[in-house]
């Protein structure tokens, strides 16, 4: 009798004995499946959005003209072990500012560049993703325009200045990557801009253009610095 009730008590409870081992053995591949589906994600695309300042640094009197800056990037990540990871993009940016180069604000600077950018990261897991502190490193070409506008109440003189220029930025952030691949970022950047000295400037009356002509920016205006904190977005896939 004693045997019966036992085995009647061991076959009552290997319903439940199965029902737990299927759930840890479920939670287990889950968390498998979604380790090898983040250490799988190389690619990544990403949208970053920036306020900055920028000034010319040989200038006289420099005042810092205030701007908005947007860039877009896909690279690709390598793992160099539990600890580092780096990645190398290729980014477009592009840069609007709310003065010319000499402060007028019925005028604006616009610059626009293109190039490599590499960064390295040191990694932290959790649960939920993985949390990545970098540096990034960077250097681009690009074109910077310049349109001051003077009037004298009648009459309307523009000025559009075309040149080029090289750019090396350096910054400090912060990602988290979700182990969906979603990846909101932050960063501080500070960049170095050379300007080239030769220009073209197109010059136009009430919108008409009248000429073009080439000329030689004064030293002063070479150099333009600028700082920016931005925030965006990526994606790893």
């Amino acid at each position: 009798m004693k045997e019966m009730i036992a085995l009647t008590m061991l076959m009552s409870m290997m319903p439940f004995a199965y029902s737990q081992e299927a759930k840890e053995a479920t939670s287990t591949t889950e968390a498998q499946a979604s380790e090898v589906k983040s250490t799988k994600r190389k690619w990544n695309v990403s949208l970053s959005l920036g306020n900055q300042s920028a000034e010319f640094t040989k200038a006289d009197n420099s005042k810092s003209i205030d701007g908005r800056n947007i860039t877009i990037k896909g690279g690709k990540d390598l793992s160099l072990g539990e600890v580092v990871d780096v990645q190398f993009n290729l980014g477009l940016s592009m840069s609007t500012y709310d003065k010319d180069m000499l402060g007028y604000n019925s005028g604006e600077m616009r610059t626009t560049d293109i190039g490599p950018s590499f960064k390295i990261f040191m990694k932290n897991e959790t649960s939920y993703g993985t949390f990545r502190p970098f540096i990034d490193l960077g250097y681009s070409i690009g074109s910077f325009n310049n349109e001051t506008k003077l009037s004298d109440g009648a009459d309307t003189a523009e000025f559009d200045l075309q040149t080029t220029y090289t750019r090396f930025h350096g910054a400090l952030g912060a990602e988290f990557v979700f182990n969906n691949g979603i990846t909101p970022f932050i960063k501080y950047q500070i960049s170095s801009l050379s300007l080239n000295e030769d220009a073209d400037i197109d010059y136009k009356v009430n919108g008409v253009k009248q000429n073009t002509s080439s000329s030689e920016l004064d030293e002063e205006y070479l150099s333009l610095r600028t700082s920016s904190l931005v925030i965006g977005l990526g994606y790893l896939f």
